[in-house]
């Protein structure tokens, strides 16, 4: 039975309202659907509970950053990159230490279909590893998206 998209992600919030859902229509026929449901709440829970944890750590956060290490201790070069531009650019930003728990690293790889940290996330969005955001800071593009979604001034 066919089921429009918004149809579709009201039953799922009845069931999680917390839930971050993306609904592709893989055929345009509201019946052909890849879901990707996630949520917070992790170590050894299902892969929903583990999605869970992701989104609530960006919930109420405009800018999170998954690293090794943390805001004053980046434990790799990657992750230190990251950091020294979001300090440059006086952002402030929830550091998520994925080294102290393997399955928030693996989780996130999952959540985000991106399989190396550190990672960036605005407003609930993914935006990069560390290449990505050189690359968009070098560009000016990062300052513009950080102005654009309301993070800084200037």
């Amino acid at each position: 039975m066919a089921i429009a998209t918004h149809e579709l992600e009201e039953i799922i919030k009845q069931a999680f309202p917390d839930a971050e859902v993306k609904i592709f229509d893989l055929a345009g026929d509201n019946d052909h659907y890849y879901l990707k449901i996630t949520s917070r709440s992790f170590l050894g829970k299902t892969k929903i509970e583990q999605h869970r944890m992701v989104h609530k750590a960006l919930e109420g956060n405009d800018v999170v950053l998954y690293m090794k290490g943390t805001y004053d201790f980046p434990q790799c070069g990657f992750s230190g990159v990251v950091v020294s531009i979001l300090k440059k650019l006086n952002v402030k930003f929830k550091d998520i230490n994925v080294l102290e728990n393997n399955e928030i690293r693996e989780s996130i790889k999952k959540f985000s279909d991106w399989p190396t940290i550190p990672q960036l996330y605005i407003k609930q969005d993914f935006i990069g590893g560390c290449d990505i955001i050189k690359e968009m800071y070098e560009k000016g593009e990062l300052q513009a998206l950080l102005k654009e979604q309301g993070i800084v001034n200037s």
